[in-house]
């Protein structure tokens, strides 16, 4: 009796139809839950059930994995931006001030996932041209807003930059996730802070921020 051959088909193997993205997807559903201390190669290719060498046909090592979690983070923030600026039907600076709440909503709600995109590691972004060029898109999709808000105003070549970098060192101060336990209530005052520090609009902006139920990555405190 000849030996039950097995399909090969049915073995579990890394040729996914695209294991890049089956992997980054896996980082950061690691990142999510554990924090960046958790994500190793070896991590992630069980959460992608994947054999432990199957990353590295991708990353060349977990830096390079990082800087593609990182990336993700950046154009996951600026689609979250985006998405909040074209719900705004008032003017251009209340369109300016919705991407900042955004910032900081993002910021609140991914918390472990803002830690890696602005970690030390991740500091020389230029080693990583693809979130490098995630980040300056973030960056310009704010720029693009100052530049819009300032249309008819006396042309500075330096102001807009100006102005851009302090709207984002705002929003950023504000958006540091500087605790791991963060109350729903403390999360919605920090994005309330970030709105009336723009100073633009005479009414408190309306908020939608995960409460105790959310599965956002926070370890809520009473």
């Amino acid at each position: 009796m000849c030996p039950t051959r097995r399909n090969p088909k049915s073995r579990r193997s890394y040729h996914h139809g695209d294991l890049r993205r089956v992997l980054i997807d896996a980082a950061l559903d690691v990142v999510q839950k554990q924090g960046l201390a958790a994500l190793t190669m070896r991590s992630v290719a069980r959460a992608a059930k994947v054999s432990h060498m199957a990353p590295y046909h991708h990353f060349e090592d977990k830096s390079a994995l990082v800087a593609a979690v990182a990336a993700e983070g950046f154009r996951r923030m600026r689609s979250a931006m985006e998405e909040r600026v074209a719900r705004c039907s008032e003017g251009l600076r209340a369109r300016l001030r919705e991407s900042g709440i955004a910032y900081v909503v993002f910021a609140v709600e991914n918390p472990n996932l803002f830690r890696v995109m602005f970690s030390a590691q991740m500091a020389e972004k230029s080693n990583y041209p693809e979130l490098q060029d995630a980040a300056s898109s973030a960056f310009a999709l704010l720029r693009g807003l100052v530049d819009e808000s300032q249309a008819g105003t006396p042309d500075d070549p330096d102001e807009g930059e100006l102005i851009s970098v302090s709207a984002w060192a705002l929003v950023h101060g504000l958006a540091i996730p500087n605790s791991p336990r963060s109350s729903p209530t403390r999360r919605r005052a920090r994005c309330i802070a970030a709105w009336r520090a723009a100073k633009l609009a005479p009414s408190e902006p309306k908020l939608h921020i995960p409460g105790p139920s959310s599965r956002a990555g926070f370890d809520d405190a009473s």
